[in-house]
């Protein structure tokens, strides 16, 4: 009963004020977005609240100590690294946080229409298979984005504040917002992409979700056991969370160091070909495993 109700719910997703194919794909989304500020997903929004709670610790210590922002030097003997609040929020715990979130969202979006078989529903309106993977896109990518780029905004608006909305200030760091949203979107983007090719591939949202965060992590691990065995660069670009750091220090136009065998930071030495290439490889493999596997479900209805 429970499973013909979650069906019949599908239905009330459409409604006859979604004549054209975008407004669908739209309404799909808008509607699942709404979703994840319910009752279902309250561990969700707990856990967006505690990364929020960091989020004001850190605008307090800016406020009270007068910490440099965005980065600020630090010892010269690890080669004028720079430590910067908007790379630090996406490393530790908050990124564990970032990553709970994503998984949690987007672990059930496909998984659950393919257990229930309500894709068929969806596929049998005027929507493609694209359109489909785009509203359920869509709400996912608009959740991280309230959690990755809003909360660097807001400490971005603060130091701003604490100027005396100066004009110099905001000359200074022209490219800052920019950047500050892109790398949001770079986070979003990906996290949601990787989340929903889980959710296709493992029927079972719990399975789902447990097999994205152990990925990432798992990943993690691995390679940074196998560069204090080889020492070499290249074992960077198999773990998504270094490539994606690696990427947001690009966009900030920034060093990144490693630590090496003799427990020492040194710069990282990789051409930017490899680096965007594995990014590319890894988003359009998942893009087309996730447009195979709604066409399966075609092939099958």
């Amino acid at each position: 009963m429970s499973e013909k109700a979650e069906v019949a719910e599908k239905y009330s997703e459409f409604s006859t004020s979604l004549l054209s194919r975008p407004m669908i794909v739209l309404g799909m989304g808008l509607r699942q977005f709404n979703r994840f500020f319910s009752k279902k997903h309250q561990y969700t929004m707990a856990i967006g609240l505690l990364l929020y709670l960091i989020i004001l610790m850190q605008i307090i210590f800016i406020a009270l100590l007068g910490q440099q922002y965005p980065c600020e030097y630090v010892d010269p003997e690890l080669g004028g690294e720079k430590d910067c609040i908007t790379m630090d929020y996406y490393a530790g715990f908050s990124k564990i946080l970032l990553i709970l979130i994503a998984c949690m969202a987007s672990s059930g979006l496909i998984s659950n229409d393919l257990t229930n078989n309500s894709i068929h529903l969806y596929l049998s309106r005027p929507i493609s298979r694209t359109d489909y993977l785009i509203a359920r896109f869509i709400p996912v990518f608009m959740l991280l984005m309230i959690f990755t780029a809003f909360p660097n905004l807001l400490v971005y608006i603060t130091v701003f504040f604490e100027s005396g909305f100066e004009l110099d200030w905001l000359k200074e760091h022209s490219w800052l917002l920019f950047n500050i949203i892109l790398q949001g979107i770079l986070y979003s983007f990906t996290f949601a992409i990787i989340g929903l090719t889980f959710s296709a591939t493992i029927n079972r949202e719990a399975f789902a979700a447990g097999g994205f965060f152990l990925t990432i992590y798992g990943l993690l691990i691995i390679v940074e056991f196998a560069n204090y065995i080889v020492e070499n660069d290249l074992v960077f670009i198999l773990s998504i969370s270094h490539l994606l750091e690696i990427i947001s220090y690009d966009i900030h136009n920034l060093d990144y160091y490693v630590w090496n065998r003799e427990d020492e930071r040194v710069l990282l030495d990789l051409h930017s070909f490899w680096i965007y290439g594995m990014f590319a490889t890894i988003i359009g493999g998942c893009l087309a495993f996730l447009q195979w596997t709604i066409y399966q479900m075609e092939m099958t209805k």
